[in-house]
């Protein structure tokens, strides 16, 4: 929440920096230097990159801070480090997916990332799952995709789609991620009689 407040306040900053940032009209004209191909490259990049550290000693290290902050401590593991390094490596990653979509629209201005994006934001890693990309993966093409898919209901969308949001969150709180493991372990029933 801590961050979603300064994200706002931030946003209030850069809406009143007319002559840097264009104010509420943002910046228009940005060169077309992106393409699906460049995002799908750098999201498959980044992919591997998070997959590769999530099993690394950094990847364990940030499991055992998850799991308990203090009983790391005590083992020796500077927890501060790794939670800066994360924070510093989410930050990277954000100001990546801007730039991409700044060349990719043509467009960007501060009203676009306010804080209805960043609790949409939130909840693709909340659905998705907070323990593994692929549930962030999982969370984005969720987030993004469910209202397309129910747009034939017209006003009921939004209703539909918190719906579905929330009994994910109800019946999976681990994220979807952790649901399609558990499913993937759970022994199947033999047929041999």
């Amino acid at each position: 929440m801590a961050t979603l407040a300064f994200g706002e306040v931030v946003r209030i900053l850069i809406l009143n920096a007319e002559s840097i940032t264009g104010g509420a009209l943002g910046l228009n004209g940005i060169p077309l230097l992106t393409t699906w191909l460049d995002v799908t490259l750098a999201v498959g990049v980044m992919l591997y990159v998070l997959l590769r550290l999530a099993h690394a000693r950094i990847g364990r290290a940030m499991t055992a801070i998850r799991q308990d902050e203090v009983a790391t401590e005590l083992m020796g593991i500077n927890v501060r480090a790794y939670k800066l390094f994360s924070f510093v490596l989410g930050a990277a990653l954000a100001g990546l997916a801007g730039a991409l979509n700044a060349h990719f629209t043509f467009f960007i201005s501060p009203n676009e990332y306010g804080f209805e994006r960043g609790v949409e934001i939130l909840a693709m890693g909340v659905l998705g799952g907070a323990t593994s990309p692929w549930g962030a993966l999982i969370g984005a093409a969720l987030v993004t995709l469910l209202p397309e898919l129910l747009r034939g209901l017209g006003h009921y969308r939004s209703l539909i789609n918190g719906v579905i949001l929330i009994v994910i969150i109800l019946y999976s709180p681990k994220g979807l991620w952790e649901l399609l493991q558990f499913a993937m372990r759970r022994p199947r029933p033999s047929t041999t009689s």
